[in-house]
């Protein structure tokens, strides 16, 4: 079996990455698209995004899974407005699945970009104060870590994906610990989203689930530094 050397696996992603940028900035059809897509998630209409997404028919599922390959990545763009959409078009499972899985993708992108080209690149990318919190928090604790930031959000999940990627976490480890930990948020999300059937009840579900999840954090960061106290 030929494997890749890091190198080469280096220049692979900028290959894939100029790629982007060249049909970005050369390809009018494709810069539309982008920043539409951005502006409808960035603004959280969720039944625009629905509309923009199903517009593609069968091909709608691939339309998602890139929005949130690029939500990801472009780590300030809110993901659970996708998960919320998957949810209203595809159901609950089947939309929970499809997040689910592209959100993983995204993830292990994210680490890649930040394992082979490291904090210059990631810096650009991520606002400074999220990425240097979500970097001391897994050099700490490693893949309890990784886990602990997909259950509860303390940090972007773009954030907390490169901060793994510039650690010595291992992509296997990451990517299973990224898998179960976002399995119940993922799923919550779709949940809420399937049955928001107009956009009052979708506010309501969206600032209950912001309200626990914040409670969650809060009282995550209160144990840690609990524990950095008494370790120092």
């Amino acid at each position: 079996m030929i494997s890749m050397s890091k190198q080469q696996k280096r220049w692979m992603m900028l290959a894939g990455i100029i790629l982007i940028v060249i049909l970005y900035f050369f390809f009018p059809p494709f810069r539309g698209f982008v920043q539409r897509a951005v502006s409808i998630i960035s603004e959280g209409e969720t039944e625009q995004l629905q509309l923009f997404i199903q517009s593609y028919g069968v091909f709608g599922p691939l339309i998602s899974t890139f929005l949130m390959i690029l939500a990801v990545i472009v780590a300030p763009i809110p993901t659970f407005i996708i998960t919320f959409t998957n949810g209203l078009s595809y159901g609950v499972l089947l939309g929970g699945l499809l997040s689910w899985g592209s959100a993983l993708i995204g993830a292990a992108v994210c680490y890649y970009l930040a394992h082979y080209f490291g904090r210059p690149l990631v810096v650009k990318l991520v606002p400074r104060r999220p990425l240097d919190w979500a970097d001391t928090f897994f050099q700490k604790y490693g893949m309890y870590a990784v886990i602990l930031s997909r259950v509860v959000p303390v940090v972007s999940y773009g954030a907390a994906s490169y901060a793994a990627g510039l650690t010595k976490i291992k992509i296997f480890p990451y990517m299973v610990g990224t898998a179960i930990g976002q399995t119940p948020g993922t799923f919550l999300f779709s949940y809420i989203g399937a049955h928001s059937t107009n956009s009052y009840m979708f506010i309501f579900w969206l600032f209950s689930a912001i309200i626990v999840f914040g409670v969650l954090a809060g009282i995550t960061k209160n144990i840690i530094s609990q524990q950095n106290m008494r370790k120092k």
